[in-house]
């Protein structure tokens, strides 16, 4: 009796092995979505029922699929279209569909979901928090303020850690800061600057054109008005657009005096420097990451409604060390999808010393912008000398790997991420703010909005001539490197890095002479070339069409895999009778008569399948055959054999049951 229990115990297990899903009864720690808390900024363990009731919000964030191969496509300026990254991109709708219900079941409050399903955003108390993920909270002091924050990471079902990055918003006291200061030295203003870089002979406003911004408070329209009146800005508050996210910043004068600088630094500037253009500015409750994406992600949906909102200044940031990876990624994803629908971000690089590399100014998909410090002649308003800021922020990321375009003299040696890419004056800008004309505003805050003013006036000229925006400049900057379209600085620092000739951790690749930058990115594709797969000898043709702003006759170039091809020059490319040797990377470049003018074509690959012969029908199977079912038939003639085994035991238990 006991031999006969023991085979069905056997039995009974091999079945559960068979038909159960342990994978369901896992768990798995998403460590990526909390940083080490020094145990010096631990001041209690032990959470007061206040504590304890504490409203957290969270981010629950998604993997996009095969994410390395969509930035890869953006970054040769590729625009895949909605369609594509449904199917292939963006999360699939049954792992979404399965977040959504497992927060929900764990009593989370669901606050908003993402049609682009990268994120869930949720509200919970610590409490519930802390049940719900199994995460041991703390109250801790930075500062000099006191949080309540997670110390340990989430602890989540191993169905559920297969699809997301991790868990966002756990650490409150992970906030990203404004990248500015303020003094009272002689400013200057939206004109001085333009003749600096030699955008004042440009006639471009911006018309047309819309710039975003971010933040976490909204500027005083009074001081936007008096700062118009004061400089000679033709702008309306008509052009200005506040848009509450969430629940939108608290009262002006509730944040620090840092953040409502920013907020009439950024408009101020936008709508200065591009006066034509109208300005959208997204207002946050705080800088945290999460409120970040939230912004990101209502900035993705205005874009069907605002198509010319195609620049985007973040005059914020924070170092990589004080940021998860796991905010990292999600925000990173974000700005890829930006940057795919043709948006150009421009993220400052940071204010401080020694130098930091920050974020989001770290990710590949935003252009970084540094600070220089100004010597002007005081007489004539020429620039008698422009060196590296001691107060911008550079240097090599930790979490990004180096895109394919940041190459060229001067650039490290290494596989990961430099910042910045380019630099414009660190300050100082005239600005109204609280009623006072006249203060300074200075960082990089100064020069984000900047640069995002100057793509206005940029993407205004491309529009005219049906050429789309530029979307992620840097592939379009790096070939830059060392002509008319920068000046190079060379001198000064940031400790510890120099600014030296070409590319530098302080600089980048130095600041804009803006007429020439318009001039270099007069040209674009109108149709690009398409990927495509044939059979071995069968002709093949690739077609693209660029425009000039300036209507210029276009010249071709084409390349596989990198190298010029011969007399391929035309604007089309045709390959009579393609062997298998032909497969590989097609690009072409075009240019016109203006040595500055250039532009690259997306990527098309070219598969060349091996003519075949038919072969003779195979001879029927045998009557008695096996069948060749595969893992499939292996996997059910196992489960035959089985239960054969079962159906034995059972007769032999109970002969009775064997009619």
């Amino acid at each position: 009796m006991k031999k006969h229990t023991s085979l069905l115990a056997v039995l009974v297990a091999i079945a559960a092995m068979m038909f159960s899903t342990p994978m369901g009864a896992q768990t798995y720690s998403l460590n990526g979505s909390v940083n080490a808390v020094p145990e010096a900024s631990i001041v209690s363990r032990t959470l007061s029922a206040s504590d304890l009731n504490t409203v957290l919000t969270l981010e629950i964030a998604l993997k996009m699929r095969n994410y390395a191969d969509f930035t890869a496509r953006v970054h040769t300026g590729e625009s895949i279209p909605e369609a594509e990254m449904n199917s292939t991109y963006y999360p699939l709708q049954s792992d979404y569909s399965t977040v959504v219900n497992w927060a929900s079941g764990l009593g989370l409050t669901i606050t908003q979901t993402d049609s682009r399903r990268m994120a869930v955003y949720a509200t919970g108390t610590v409490a519930q928090i802390a049940q719900a993920l199994h995460v041991t909270f703390a109250e801790i002091k930075v500062g000099g303020q006191t949080y309540v924050s997670a110390i340990t990471a989430p602890v989540v079902p191993a169905n559920i850690a297969a699809v997301l990055i991790g868990i966002n918003g756990l650490q409150p006291q992970l906030q990203l800061k404004s990248q500015n200061t303020t003094d009272f030295t002689t400013p200057w203003t939206p004109q001085q600057i333009a003749q600096f870089y030699n955008a004042n002979t440009l006639t471009q406003t911006g018309a047309g054109q819309t710039i975003a911004v971010i933040g976490d408070q909204f500027p005083l329209t009074t001081d936007l008005t008096s700062f118009w009146s004061t400089v000679g800005v033709s702008q309306s508050l008509s052009n200005i657009t506040f848009i509450n996210v969430g629940s939108g910043p608290g009262a002006y004068g509730s944040a620090s005096n840092a953040d409502q600088t920013e907020a009439a630094l950024d408009v101020e500037t936008t709508s200065g420097m591009a006066p034509g253009a109208k300005v959208r500015d997204y207002g946050v409750t705080t800088l945290s990451l999460v409120n970040i994406n939230l912004a990101l992600q209502q900035i993705i949906n205005d874009l069907p409604n605002n198509p010319t909102m195609k620049q985007l200044s973040m005059s914020i940031g924070g170092s990589e060390s004080s940021t998860t990876s796991s905010q990292a990624q999600a925000t990173d994803q974000y700005l890829a999808t930006l940057a795919n629908d043709g948006v150009s971000i421009f993220v400052a690089a940071g204010d401080g010393s020694p130098a930091q590399v920050n974020f989001p100014a770290s990710s590949p998909n935003v252009t970084s912008v540094g600070g220089t410090t100004l010597t002007v002649n005081t007489t004539t308003g020429a620039i008698t000398s422009e060196t590296a800021s001691s107060l911008g922020g550079g240097g090599v990321s930790a979490y990004f790997s180096r895109p394919s375009w940041q190459v060229g003299t001067g650039v490290p040696p290494g596989t990961m991420r430099c910042t910045p890419d380019v630099s414009s004056a660190f300050g100082a800008i005239y600005m109204t703010l609280n009623g006072h004309n006249g203060i300074a505003g200075n960082g990089t805050s100064f020069s984000a909005p900047t640069w995002a003013a100057w793509c206005a006036l940029i993407n205004q000229t491309r529009t005219a001539a049906n050429v789309p925006s530029v979307g992620l400049l840097n592939p379009q900057l790096y070939p830059q490197n060392g002509t008319s379209v920068f000046r190079d600085i060379t001198s000064g620092s940031n400790s510890p890095n120099t600014a030296g000739v070409g590319y530098d951790l302080c600089t980048g690749l130095g600041v804009p002479n803006v007429a020439n930058l318009l001039t270099a990115l007069s040209i674009g594709f109108t149709t690009q070339p398409a990927s495509q797969t044939v059979t071995a000898g069968t002709s093949v043709t690739f077609t693209s069409v660029a425009v000039s702003t300036t209507g210029a006759t276009i010249s071709y170039q084409w390349y596989k895999n990198g190298t010029a091809i011969s007399g391929a020059t035309s604007a089309n490319l045709t390959i009579s009778s393609p062997a298998t040797s032909d497969a590989g990377s097609y690009t072409v470049a075009a240019t016109d008569s203006t040595p500055l003018a250039y532009a690259i074509s997306n990527s098309a690959s070219l598969t060349v399948n091996a003519a075949t012969t038919p072969k003779p029908a195979p001879a029927p199977a045998a009557a008695s055959g096996g069948g060749g079912g595969g893992a499939m038939s292996d996997w059910f003639m196992g489960f035959l054999a089985f239960a054969g085994i079962v159906r034995w035991y059972q007769i032999r238990r109970n002969p009775a049951i064997a009619g």
